[in-house]
């Protein structure tokens, strides 16, 4: 791999290290907002009408996606613990969007019973998540970390070139470390803020 594809394999590494910290506060918050609904304590609200009966929720929402054409959404029609949600249609399937800091899907399907499920196993889903995020950040920085090393590293026949231009690929390189010190500087001091 080139000098050019590892600076910008180095650049999308960090880029995607910041993405992945956004979506990692906002799934903690997220876990901060969420109710529990786990036995009796289902309480989920649609079109203003509040439903604990896991069976009724259910089949109401089977109603609602019913009525949907493909490839529309809805607004918000409804919550349950602590999120909006909303309904998508695809071209046969029917998907419940869970609006949080995060977004997050779960299945509809014709069982009314087996959507409500479906629903909170994607709620109870978010913590699993995090971690998967979390690991997903320390691969980042760890890849970061072994490809700036890479960079940093002579070119491997670079005795061989004629002098003038070894010269120039010394400042090169030497530019090239600084600007990967500096942006390791940068995600530590954005990973701080972040927690």
């Amino acid at each position: 791999m080139s000098r050019r594809e590892l600076a910008f394999r180095l650049k999308s590494l960090g880029e995607s290290a910041v993405n992945c910290e956004r979506e990692i506060s906002n799934i903690r918050e997220d876990l901060r907002t969420r109710t529990s609904t786990r036995g009796d304590g289902l309480s989920m609200t649609l079109e203003k009408e509040t439903f604990h009966d896991r069976t009724k929720a259910g089949r109401s929402l089977v109603f609602l996606a019913a009525a949907l054409r493909p490839f529309t959404s809805t607004k918000p029609i409804g919550s349950i613990a602590g999120f909006p949600i909303s309904l998508q249609r695809l071209e046969v399937r029917t998907n419940l969007v869970i609006h949080g800091k995060y977004t997050y899907q779960a299945k509809l399907n014709d069982n009314a019973l087996g959507t409500i499920a479906s629903l909170e196993h994607a709620l109870a889903s978010i913590s699993e998540l995090l971690h998967e995020r979390e690991t997903d950040l320390q691969r980042y920085h760890k890849q970061s970390e072994d490809m700036a090393k890479q960079l940093g590293q002579p070119f491997k026949y670079e005795e061989n070139l004629p002098s003038r231009p070894n010269a120039s690929r010394r400042s090169s390189r030497l530019s090239m470390s600084r600007r990967i010190k500096y942006q390791r500087k940068w995600m530590k001091e954005r990973s701080r803020t972040a927690n």
